[in-house]
């Protein structure tokens, strides 16, 4: 569901996915909403153009399910995380698959999220691992891994200075 928040009314309703949805973000400009998540049929990003919320894209790529989507600060990438161990990288006008990333393990990539200049992603793992990954998004490289968490990673994000990185178990 979109709110408003001047007037907290239901804007619109969409059913994104038959099964769940597990992720939204929208686009730095707002002119787009990403989502992901699993369906009978699949495991899908999907796109709606703002204010028609006509669906412009359909991205299939993951093997399990999409527990985080988020958009590049420049727009021009969809990045997800899925149970199935690896962060997808997309291009946002056309779907095409960009890059795939994985750490040693294949662990479920709970979150995934961007730093403020586009020149890093972070990504949070939930089952074996319990770790959080610092990744360069120019060249896909894994910069660091940050281990000890004695549970599985929800949540990670950046500072807005991108100095800091924040995790929620």
């Amino acid at each position: 569901k979109l709110y408003s928040i001047e007037s907290g009314i239901v804007i619109k309703s969409l059913k994104a996915f038959i099964d769940w949805s597990e992720s939204l973000n929208f686009s730095h400009d707002s002119r787009y909403l990403v989502s992901g998540g699993s369906d009978s049929i699949g495991n899908f990003v999907k796109v709606w153009e703002i204010p028609s919320f006509s669906e412009v894209l359909k991205i299939n790529g993951h093997v399990n399910a999409i527990y985080s989507v988020c958009y590049s600060p420049d727009g021009k990438y969809i990045v997800s995380g899925s149970c199935d161990g690896y962060i997808k990288i997309w291009n946002a006008s056309n779907g095409a698959e960009v890059r795939s990333l994985t750490g040693e393990k294949q662990s479920m990539i709970s979150s995934v999220n961007f730093s403020s200049d586009g020149k890093y992603l972070v990504s949070g793992h939930y089952n074996d691992e319990y770790a959080v990954k610092l990744w360069d998004f120019a060249t896909g490289n894994l910069i660091n891994t940050f281990n000890g968490h004695t549970g599985g990673v929800k949540s990670v994000n950046f500072s807005p200075d991108g100095k800091y990185i924040v995790r929620d178990r």
